[in-house]
């Protein structure tokens, strides 16, 4: 319905240029709001996203910068272990994934301004290393495929694996407070590790 009205508003808004912006705008959104859903399909909230996002992408260009294409693996990595960070405080140390979320995602947000107090831009002898995400394959931007990947990704999990298969009964439990055990802290550790 939306999409109709833009539409009958704009006769441009359903042009290729204006999909395929919308499409590069939205490709990495659509990874995090994956990972954001699981979460929150076990009655959780992760308030750390936008604080990874930031502290993410300057390690992203920090790392380039000195290791290349190493630097995509440190990303990667870094990105989970402070997923793992959310996960453990939500689950081990039982603190309310809202409270725990909220709290590392100022830290990690001031991380990112302690790392790069300027604004960062990639430099010039990274632009290739950047072209793996920006680029394109066969008129197809990177990011669409890795964005389509993730969401391939997900629906895996969430269909063929044990943790996806208890996200809903996870959710349950946690309404059912004399029933939570081992249940609740395998699915709700792991999930805290998509967003990021």
């Amino acid at each position: 319905m939306l999409v109709l009205i833009l539409f009958i508003g704009n006769p441009s808004f359903l042009s290729i240029y204006n999909l395929k912006t919308i499409a590069n705008a939205t490709a990495i959104l659509l990874a995090v709001g994956l990972g954001q859903s699981l979460v929150i399909l076990t009655g959780g909230v992760d308030l750390s996203v936008g604080g990874i996002i930031s502290l993410i992408s300057v390690i992203h260009i920090l790392s380039l910068v000195k290791f290349g294409l190493f630097g995509f693996l440190i990303t990667l990595f870094m990105a989970g272990v402070m997923g793992l960070l959310n996960g453990f405080i939500f689950t081990k140390l039982r603190i309310p994934s809202f409270v725990a979320t909220l709290g590392t995602g100022g830290i990690y947000t001031s991380l990112t301004f302690l790392l790069s107090r300027a604004p960062l831009a990639a430099p010039a002898a990274t632009y290739k290393l950047l072209d793996v995400v920006n680029g394109s394959i066969l008129g197809f931007k990177n990011s669409w495929i890795i964005a389509l990947v993730v969401f391939i990704g997900y629906l895996i999990i969430q269909k063929y694996t044990y943790l996806g298969r208890t996200i809903m009964p996870s959710a349950v439990m946690k309404k059912c407070p004399g029933c939570q055990g081992s249940i609740l802290t395998g699915p709700s550790f792991w999930l805290l590790f998509f967003p990021a």
